[in-house]
């Protein structure tokens, strides 16, 4: 299994987080971003190509170790990629990564996660 290098970017002025995979292909999994205290927003696949059991999911873990595909927000769903689109993580965890399916043939696709940091009051 193959791990894409994440990418992260930091704008401290706007309280902000994006963590970008580049080119994620066919049974990879992105490397995992450690971001606590922030609130996931959105994920987005987008740039590439995907057959029809080329997908993409968006994992979470509490503990670094158990990844589990998170739901959407919007409709329960799991956040799945089998098309460009964005969606709604539903779920706040601690670390977060994209994983594709090892049958299928996406390839050439890139993942970003935008996330806000909202601290205790």
């Amino acid at each position: 299994m193959a791990a894409n290098t994440v990418a992260v970017s930091l704008e401290r002025e706007s309280d902000y987080v994006i963590a970008t995979w580049d080119n994620m292909i066919a049974d990879s999994t992105g490397e995992a971003v450690d971001l606590p205290g922030y609130e996931l927003v959105s994920a987005q696949a987008k740039g590439g190509a995907y057959d029809t059991s080329g997908e993409i999911d968006i994992e979470g873990s509490n503990d670094g170790s158990t990844y589990v595909v998170l739901p959407d927000n919007v409709d329960g769903s799991d956040v799945t990629f089998s098309a460009d689109g964005i969606k709604a993580p539903g779920l706040q965890t601690r670390q977060y990564r994209p994983k594709t399916a090892a049958n299928g043939s996406a390839g050439g696709v890139d993942v970003d996660i935008v996330a806000y940091f909202r601290p205790l009051r």
